[in-house]
């Protein structure tokens, strides 16, 4: 849906979001300015489960260099992967907000993924916006004016 249209629903953006490589400090490619995915091949990953949105992603990424990616360790959610990342068990990719605070951690480093599709849009979506409640229609005005 990189184009925002779905069939049959009503899409607003809700929410833009960008793709960080979560690495060790120490890492060699910890003081890059900004990392292509191919850049990341060889490295061994702390994975989110598969079926997850963004290790789907990640996965179909790497394929198209046709290569599966080193699993080192696979967690349950955002924070693990963080703090897997931090103990130097290998690096990660996660949604730059999501990093949040651990980012302050002196032993985790950020790099933008320099990727096209590093760059994601949420869209809130419904069948049709006015055969919504009145609940669900304040919902889709106060998700909305958010949007960023």
């Amino acid at each position: 849906m990189s184009n925002g249209e779905v069939p049959g629903l009503e899409l607003r953006p809700y929410r833009s979001e960008r793709l960080v490589v979560i690495l060790p400090a120490r890492h060699r490619l910890a003081k890059r300015k900004a990392l292509r995915f191919e850049q990341l091949l060889r490295e061994e990953w702390v994975e989110l489960p598969p079926g997850t949105a963004l290790a789907s992603r990640v996965a179909e990424e790497a394929l198209k260099f046709g290569v599966r990616l080193k699993s080192r360790i696979q967690v349950k959610g955002m924070d693990s992967a963080s703090r897997m990342v931090r103990c130097g068990l290998g690096i990660g990719l996660l949604p730059q907000a999501s990093v949040g605070q651990q980012a302050q951690f002196p032993n985790l480093v950020c790099v933008p993924l320099k990727e096209s599709w590093a760059e994601r849009t949420s869209y809130l979506a419904a069948a049709s916006r006015s055969r919504l409640s009145a609940a669900g229609q304040a919902l889709w005005s106060a998700l909305g004016s958010t949007a960023r």
